[in-house]
């Protein structure tokens, strides 16, 4: 119905429905008999401006039963509308809720929630504990908006256990994981600094020169690491 004017719904033109003419093959399946100017108007009406509207109307009222509404849909176009509208509160409200659509669609849908997400969602611990279980199925491009989130944001040791497990080769998501590690490096536990170490080590990584400097500063201040920074010294020696 969208590529048809309403004169050429019918073989003979006519003012009202169901008087003379028939309906023409290509919309006849798409119509209801004898209604076709009826249908082709109602398709144009729902496919219209009024879409628009009701959009900016329902954005305007979001109560917590409308959200519920939305989110029960499970479309895309509806989890986009949530994720541009919702609110800090209403964020954090849903959370439990809206963080498995982070990852049941496609990257460049978890490259949206990632970046509209508030940073008190990114804060919550039920946020860091889904990431850190689901990190590997999110898809490399959400990742990377993921991680871009996480820079200069305090992580668990839950996540960051997660995040070094799959801390795969040097690429740019293994870069801002290890970053991220440096920002977070006095509040992580010792053993999450030597998971750290292990695998730069095991992999062979070869890390931006000026965050490998930062990792043996900050490894260099721990009293007990000290066997683990004299690792991490001598396997970053060998690409000088």
């Amino acid at each position: 119905l969208s590529n048809y004017k309403k004169e050429e719904l019918t073989t003979k033109i006519q003012n009202i429905d169901g008087v003379s003419g028939a309906t023409v093959k290509a919309v006849k399946e798409e119509t209801i008999a004898g209604a076709v100017y009826s249908c082709f108007t109602l398709w144009h009406l729902i496919h219209g401006e009024v879409v628009d509207s009701i959009q900016n109307v329902t954005a305007k009222n979001l109560t917590e039963k409308n959200i519920r509404q939305i989110l029960k849909y499970q479309t895309e176009n509806a989890d986009l509308f949530l994720l541009k509208h919702l609110s800090e509160k209403q964020f954090n409200l849903f959370c439990t809720e809206l963080l498995p659509i982070s990852i049941n669609r496609n990257w460049f849908f978890s490259k949206m929630f990632f970046e509209s997400i508030p940073n008190s969602f990114v804060a919550r611990p039920e946020f860091q504990t889904f990431i850190a279980a689901n990190y590997h199925k999110i898809e490399y491009i959400g990742q990377v908006s993921l991680l871009k989130r996480l820079q200069n944001q305090h992580i668990s040791n839950q996540l960051a256990s997660s995040l070094l497990n799959n801390a795969k080769g040097n690429s740019t998501t293994t870069e801002m994981i290890f970053q991220l590690i440096h920002y977070n490096m006095n509040q992580l536990n010792d053993s999450v600094l030597k998971q750290m170490v292990e695998t730069i080590t095991n992999q062979s990584l070869r890390i931006n020169t000026e965050i490998a400097t930062q990792l043996l500063a900050d490894l260099k201040s721990k009293r007990d690491l000290q066997l683990e920074y004299k690792t991490l010294k001598k396997h970053f020696s060998q690409f000088k």
